[in-house]
C-alpha cells in the first residue's frame, strides 16, 4: 500500500505542480476483501472516490468530471482515456446494465446521506 500511495502522490504532484504530502493522517487504508461486507464497501467506496473533486470544490457533480470514472458505472459504453473494467461486485447487482445502475445509484444515495452529516 505504501508503494502504491507514494506513486499516486508523485504523479498527482507532478501533474498539478504541487509538493508535499498527498495522503494525510486521517486517510485509512482498508483491504476491501477484509471488510465486514466487501461488496457494499467497494460500491460505496466508488462513490466516495467519485465525489473527491466535489469535496475539494473542483466540481459540483462527479458526473461532470472530465478525469472522473463514475460515468463508466452509470452510462453504458461510456469511454474515457483510461480503460476501466466494471468490477464484478457491480455486475452482480443485476441481470442487465440498467438493473446494475439502478442499484448502484442507491449507494450514491447512501453516500450522500452519510456526508450530509458533515456539511
Amino acid at each position: 500500500m505504501q508503494y502504491i500511495k507514494a506513486r499516486i502522490a508523485e504523479r498527482y504532484n507532478r501533474s498539478t505542480g504541487e509538493t508535499g504530502a498527498f495522503w494525510n493522517e486521517r486517510f485509512c487504508s482498508t483491504i476491501i476483501e477484509e471488510s465486514d461486507n466487501p461488496e457494499d464497501y467497494l460500491l460505496w467506496l466508488l462513490w466516495y472516490i467519485g465525489y473527491n473533486p466535489v469535496r475539494k470544490r473542483l466540481s459540483r457533480n462527479p458526473r461532470e468530471n472530465f478525469i472522473g470514472f463514475i460515468n463508466i458505472y452509470i452510462i453504458k459504453n461510456h469511454e474515457i482515456a483510461i480503460k476501466i473494467t466494471l468490477h464484478d461486485y457491480f455486475l452482480k447487482l443485476g441481470n442487465t446494465f440498467e438493473d446494475c445502475v439502478k442499484k448502484f445509484l442507491l449507494y450514491e444515495e447512501a453516500y450522500l446521506k452519510r456526508i450530509a452529516v458533515y456539511i
